[in-house]
């Protein structure tokens, strides 16, 4: 028969030091989530700036 103190034996629940790896791991990825997000953000908002200058010197004579 199989140990009873095996993982596979029994339904297994994290430790609390698991748990907490868990929840720094989620927020580790929302802060990287976030950064990818601003990122883009400041790189569309550098892109639509360099766009108006090229317009306006097409526009003037």
């Amino acid at each position: 028969m199989a140990d009873p103190s095996s993982p596979h034996s029994r339904i297994y629940q994290k430790t609390p030091v698991e748990r907490k790896l868990d929840y720094l791991n989620s927020l580790l990825a929302r802060r990287e989530q976030s950064i990818v997000a601003q990122d883009f953000v400041a790189r569309q908002t550098a892109d639509e700036e360099k766009l108006k200058r090229l317009e306006e010197k097409l526009v003037q004579p």
